[in-house]
């Protein structure tokens, strides 16, 4: 039965404090455009980012920048300011005006929240400084929408849609926006788009109405993909790890290769201490999310209902951390938090944070893989590169020498998905030109464990590049993650506790787990491992890639090879046709 002394939240923040922090999502309806030019998708509903030119060119010169229709100030996490769009915001804003809504320019991310410390001054504590997030060096910004306080009385007003407001302002040659798109964690039982993900809006309430575990979940066998979020068929459920411990790191720290994991975080486990990094002491500042009380892996059970039932994503980046870790011994990790307990991401939060990490590499530290287990579908995915500075970033990134490794999807569909399919690829959806001499992206659907098969809800097609392991993975989970699920039967005899298997007490540290959130870091972690040792030289060379670069495909293609070795899924008939070999 859970320990009374072991609590897995923070102190309850009211429901207040809760509602202040929900995002308001919609599903987005292509029935506003042409039809074949807009597919659903999620998104915020009150907020439009502005993309930089760079990620804007393509679409022409009206998608330009001018400080004509700016705001007073601009708002970005770069040290210079981010360009304006040339008189699209003007546009937008009357737009806006005969729709009976306001548009308020904003920090592209929330105001950081400073931890509950009540004697943090007599303690010496920075905890409550103004700022603790370091420089980054993002452009994009966010705009947030409002109903118009003096809206014409005769005139009904309707809650602000980012998507309907985009639609009418393309309409008047405005452009340089994009919907600020809701991503999800690709673990199963995390992802709020349970069956056809778009069949109605995911976002009103808690997707897990009650307790999925009232009476016996094994009662017959769950059939289909939602067998695999059971617990006894690939789903998050404690067990006991019986093997040695990882061995110690034996090169030295400069060496170790440095895995970067964005997603809910990392919490305490033995096998982790020792290799995170603490962002603050190393690059000054942190990079992800900065707001203790909601941080998924310190605290287990933090959203509502008040069940007491550990938060669908909690614990989804420490299990990331054990299995990179299992994969490469030697990395260093460096945890970023961009997604909340339930597995959500804003997308203004990730560019926010990958706009540090370029920072970081820029400045010369060292950054050998970038492991991203999320994604979202793209309402237009011919237009995904130019219509945000996500995949600018990212290319920063891999100019750089550093691989992003990125998981397929669940929603077993051949739909791209992104940030997984950002790359060239050959495909009647594919946006993007071949891109020269860069790291790759390396996209990644699971593999049932006998490796015979294709797990059913893994995400396929031309864009994923390997297939490894991702189901009922053995990784690390907090320790400290005790829900409200209790044995079913209980009786002390003999001056001893027994009790039927608790499926919500992760007190052993493991847990087994399945998605292709999972199969990524399996590829991560083997990819850091051919890239530890000396890091080779970043500056340029007279012809082709840089050493870093170089070091950084053959690493690559060494372990994508060796994937498909193991790979036995495929059938005597021959491949489809832009599959990949």
């Amino acid at each position: 039965m859970p320990d009374s002394k072991k609590p897995i939240h923070a102190p309850r923040m009211t429901w207040r404090e809760r509602d202040a922090r929900q995002v308001r999502g919609a599903v987005l309806n292509p029935g506003l455009v042409a039809p074949g030019t807009a597919f659903p998708t999620a998104y915020e509903a009150d907020v439009l980012l502005v993309a930089p030119r760079t990620a804007t060119e393509p679409r022409g010169d009206d998608a330009g920048l001018d400080a004509q229709g700016a705001p007073s100030r601009p708002r970005s996490t770069a040290d210079e300011s981010a360009p304006e769009p040339r008189g699209g915001l003007e546009a937008l804003s009357d737009v806006a005006i005969k729709l009976g809504w306001t548009l308020d320019d904003e920090d592209l991310e929330d105001p950081e929240r400073p931890a509950e410390q009540p004697d943090a001054a007599d303690s010496g504590s920075t905890a409550n400084e103004p700022t603790r997030r370091r420089a980054g060096v993002a452009q994009t910004r966010r705009i947030r929408i409002g109903l118009a306080p003096d809206a014409r009385p005769d005139a009904p007003q309707v809650p602000p849609d980012a998507w309907r407001l985009l639609v009418e302002a393309r309409k008047v040659g405005a452009t340089g926006f994009g919907l600020n798109h809701l991503l999800t964690t690709d673990a199963l039982g995390s992802n709020p788009f349970t069956g056809n993900p778009f069949t109605g809006n995911p976002f009103t309430g808690n997707p897990f109405t009650g307790n999925p575990f009232t009476g016996n979940p094994f009662t017959g066998n769950p059939s289909g993909m939602a067998g695999y979020a059971f617990p006894g068929f690939g789903g998050r459920q404690p067990v006991a790890y019986v093997g040695a411990d990882l061995p110690e790191p034996a090169l030295p720290l400069e060496d170790r290769p440095v895995v970067a994991i964005l997603d809910t975080g990392c919490g305490d486990h033995p096998w982790l201490r020792k290799a995170l990094i603490a962002a603050t002491d190393e690059y000054g500042g942190e990079i992800g999310i900065v707001d203790p009380a909601s941080d998924p892996d310190a605290h287990g059970s933090i959203g509502s209902p008040l069940d007491g039932i550990v938060d669908s994503a909690a614990g989804h980046g420490t299990f990331i951390a054990g299995i990179v870790l299992q994969a490469c011994p030697e990395a260093r990790i460096l945890a970023v938090r961009v997604a909340d307990g339930q597995g959500m991401i804003r997308e203004n939060d990730l560019i926010g944070a990958l706009g540090r990490l370029v920072a970081i590499v820029e400045e010369g530290h060292r950054l050998d893989v970038v492991n991203l287990s999320f994604s979202y579908y793209h309402e237009s995915p011919q237009d995904e590169s130019v219509d945000s500075e996500l995949y600018d970033l990212l290319t920063k990134l891999r100019a750089a020498g550093c691989v992003i490794v990125c998981s397929a999807g669940n929603d077993a569909t051949d739909r791209p998905a992104s940030p997984a399919s950002l790359h060239h690829w050959v495909g009647d959806d594919c946006g993007i030109p071949p891109e020269g001499d860069i790291a790759p992206l390396v996209t990644v659907g699971a593999l049932n464990p006998s490796r015979t098969s294709v797990a059913l809800f893994s995400n396929i097609g031309a864009w994923v590049k390997a297939y490894v392991r991702g189901v009922s993975v053995l990784s690390t989970i907090p320790v400290n993650f005790e829900g409200g699920i209790q044995a079913d039967l209980s009786s002390a005899e003999y001056d001893r506790r027994r009790q039927t298997f608790d499926v919500d007490d992760f007190g052993s540290g493991f847990a087994v787990w399945s998605g292709t959130s999972f199969a990524a870091p399996v590829v991560a972690g083997r990819i850091a491992r051919n890239l530890a040792g000396p890091r080779p030289d970043g500056a340029a060379v007279a012809a082709g890639p840089t050493l870093r670069v170089a070091a950084a495909v053959g690493a690559s293609e060494k372990v994508i090879k060796g994937a498909k070795t193991e790979d036995n899924s495929r059938t005597a008939a021959a491949p489809a046709a832009g599959a990949p070999e």
